[in-house]
């Protein structure tokens, strides 16, 4: 109406009636659909203006108002998209997150009502995981690299690929002296100085600019500009034979520099880690140690992911993220000891890249040959250090009295909040779309808005007008998933089981794997209140004796499930004979090929299914469709921790740690101390749990609160407040921007 005079009603009308018809395309369809109409698109019209006949130029001109929203609504619905969050996500939006009651989180194993709360994670170094291995030992961090005579085997195999044994020299050696008297042996002190400072500022330059993160102003390099080349002073290389030495010391000690003599004239330059190809090959094919392929050592990170150490490691050291292995992803917000191996690749190589890292706080160590590398799930389970911050209770008596009933009873083996995602929708919602075969359903969930706050504006363009070209130019780097499904899209509007299908298998089965975790978590909440908590019952199911060191199914989503394929139901006799306990019980997490309990809890698996409108065939069905294994598992649902200990501190800084990393072990800092008398409580949990349990269940029975992420945030808050009551004003704003905010920047460089 505000292009056109009141007398072109009737044109508008049609307008209107045209673009409704095409209202499943996009946005730029409609457009170009009225502008046919008027006369200004293809072909001949009596529009009158720039671009008539020249539909190409139409976009140029001023845009279309957009229809109204019962419009949109209703041709959206014409196109057999569901645009509509479903009830439970309704509910989770208004909240801020998924509940724990949505996905079946319900029960306790002992029902204390003392009221308790405390917060989590609200420092990066309150939650420390260190990986247990297949032996049982706990991983941790040393100051051990490799013993002397490998180190000098190395040294050995590098000088020989250099075609010098300069460099066979004792340990006791500083390597970048080592370096600098090498260089100042041919080139004199002066001029091996100037070399070896500007190959290390040329290559911080360079690596700087070719990561991935973009540096703000204040991160550009700041002072004297890094000259592109360096030229050697020729007075000392006055014969061939200095040159050709000096090519091999280059080779062998700057390897990102690259050096040539033209006209007499020696220069060096930078030169991308991609030209290091073929000397690595050559290196592979020289590899020091016959047998053993793989290099496995220990990695120490703080605030970051283990995939995105591993891809910068990746970059730095020119080879595929493949190369590495490890038994699985460890948590972000927290410090993290895990192992790792790497293939041919030399110990203090990936040392020297661990170190140049800029983010993620990252020591190595106990660099060993191995002969296989580390596959997921290769690892018996975790040792977690918790610290839970700004607790209030009554009596601190609770707190002895709820960690000793922990290590004797143990917690409820819930799949925990993680499992369902953050968002208001939750990952099972769209697994449970994809098993019923509701293929426009799970499109929908995956693409619409996540909440009337979502900022994804690639969610808003494909939910508002349908234009999945415009919307996947919009998907920001992270989201795998949405930009496979619009890619598919793009390609065929209305093939929503195809675009399901080219969603990443990893993500499709965590999906899937989220939806029967979904159902367990309800199962086993039902066993808990309705029955007997503490002890077993007829028709519950077992591991069959001999089958409890079988094999572990290991899931596509980085996490393992207890799978025995032999069970067997209680009877009244093995009840009686006092035998099993609750912690030999397990229930099935459901599947085409899982045994029932024979009580009353097998039929309540199969009414629940009915309410969701699904039954076992539709598990296997899927995973013949899908191309993955929804066979089903079994699972305990009884966890004791493993070496459970427990202290409590009082405290007045909030930022003061209490708990030690394991760099800091190595520095020898002091065990932190409680403080008299100060305002805060705390309490630190030291505790082990095999695979695939979770710690914030373990804390969910301790504290006898929910772990929904919203009220973590909203206690976090609280807690921050009372801390800035006490202190003098602004004084707040100080104490947050030193290691905190810090680590927050660097997280947040590493996500861009």
């Amino acid at each position: 109406n505000s292009l056109h005079p009141p007398h072109c009603a009737s044109t508008i009308a049609t307008i209107r009636s045209f673009a409704a018809a095409v209202a499943c395309r996009s946005q730029s369809h409609r457009r170009l659909a009225a502008a046919i109409i008027m006369g200004r698109g293809r072909g001949r019209g009596r529009g009158r203006g720039r671009g008539r006949g020249r539909g190409r130029h139409f976009h140029s001109q001023r845009p279309l108002p957009e229809m109204d929203a019962e419009l949109r609504e209703r041709n959206l619905k014409a196109s057999g998209l569901v645009m509509e969050l479903p009830a439970e996500a309704q509910q989770a939006a208004r909240v801020g997150g998924v509940l724990e009651a949505d996905v079946g989180i319900a029960a306790f194993v002992k029902d204390d009502t003392a009221p308790m709360r405390g917060v989590f994670k609200q420092r990066f170094k309150d939650f420390l995981v260190n990986e247990i291995d297949t032996d049982g030992e706990v991983v941790r961090l040393s100051d051990t690299v490799l013993p002397p005579e490998d180190e000098a085997k190395i040294q050995e195999a590098l000088a020989e690929d250099a075609g010098s044994s300069a460099n066979a020299s004792s340990d006791s050696v500083d390597p970048n002296e080592l370096v600098l008297r090498e260089f100042a042996a041919l080139l004199g002190e002066s001029e091996a100085k100037r070399l070896v400072k500007w190959a290390a500022d040329i290559t911080a330059v360079h690596e700087r600019y070719d990561s991935d993160t973009k540096p703000s102003d204040e991160e550009k390099p700041q002072g004297p500009r890094v000259d592109s080349s360096f030229t050697f002073d020729n007075t000392a290389l006055d014969s061939k034979e200095k040159r050709t030495q000096l090519h091999k010391l280059v080779r062998l000690h700057l390897p990102t520099l690259a050096t040539s003599t033209d006209n007499g004239v020696t220069k060096a330059v930078y030169r991308s880690a991609r030209v290091h190809r073929r000397e690595e090959r050559r290196m592979n094919a020289k590899w020091p140690r016959n047998g053993c392929d793989f290099v496995r050592f220990t990695m120490y990170k703080c605030n970051s992911d283990t995939m995105n150490i591993l891809t910068a490691l990746s970059k730095m050291l020119n080879i595929r993220t493949k190369s590495f292995g490890y038994a699985g992803t460890k948590d972000k917000r927290g410090c993290t000891t895990q192992h790792v191996t790497v293939y041919r690749t030399l110990p203090h190589i990936v040392e020297d890249a661990a170190k140049r890292l800029r983010y993620g706080d990252v020591h190595v160590s106990d660099f060993q040959y191995v002969k296989e590398g580390m596959r997921l799930g290769g690892l018996s389970g975790n040792y977690f250090t918790v610290v839970l911050r700004h607790v209030q209770v009554d009596d601190e008596a609770i707190i002895e009295r709820r960690a000793d009933s922990l290590a004797r009873h143990g917690f409820i083996n819930y799949f925990g909040m993680q499992r369902f995602g953050t968002q208001a929708i939750g990952t099972h919602l769209i697994g449970r779309a994809m098993i019923t075969g509701n293929w426009s359903l799970a499109v929908s969930l995956l693409l619409m808005p996540r909440s009337e706050h979502d900022r994804d504006a690639f969610r808003k363009e494909y939910r508002d007008n349908r234009d999945e070209k415009r919307a996947l130019r919009l998907v920001p780097r992270g989201c795998a998933a949405e930009r496979a499904a619009l890619s598919a899209l793009v390609k065929d509007q209305k093939n929503y089981a195809g675009a399901m299908f080219a969603v990443p298998r990893n993500l499709r089965m965590m999906y899937l794997h989220a939806y029967q975790s979904f159902v367990w978590n309800h199962m086993v909440s039902e066993r808990m209140t309705k029955y007997d908590k503490l002890n077993p019952i007829v028709g519950d199911l077992i591991i069959v004796d001999g089958d409890d060191d079988g094999e572990e199914s290991k899931h596509d989503d980085d996490e393992t499930h207890v799978h025995k394929t032999q069970v067997r139901a209680l009877t009244r006799q093995d009840i009686d004979s006092g035998k099993y306990t609750i912690h030999d019980v397990v229930l099935p997490v459901p599947g085409f090929n899982v045994s029932m309990p024979e009580n009353e809890l097998g039929a309540a698996y199969t009414a629940f299914l009915a309410r969701e409108g699904i039954t076992m065939e539709h598990f296997e069905k899927m995973s013949k469709v899908m191309q993955v294994t929804l066979n089903g598992d079994y699972r305990h649902i009884m966890r004791r921790p493993r070496d459970m200990k427990w202290k409590v501190f009082r405290y007045t800084d909030y930022t003061k740690p209490l708990a030690l990393t394991d760099p800091e072990r190595l520095e020898g800092k002091p065990e932190p101390i409680s403080e008299d008398g100060a305002p805060f409580l705390a309490v630190r949990l030291e505790f082990g749990l095999p695979t695939s349990t979770y710690a914030t269940m373990l804390i969910r029975e301790f504290l006898k609160t929910t772990t929904e992420p919203h009220i973590q945030r909203q206690m976090d808050k609280v807690s921050m407040e009372a801390y800035a009551r006490m202190l003098p004003a602004g004084t707040l704003g100080k104490r947050k921007s030193t290691e905190e905010q810090r680590q927050d920047s660097d997280s947040k460089r590493a996500r861009n």
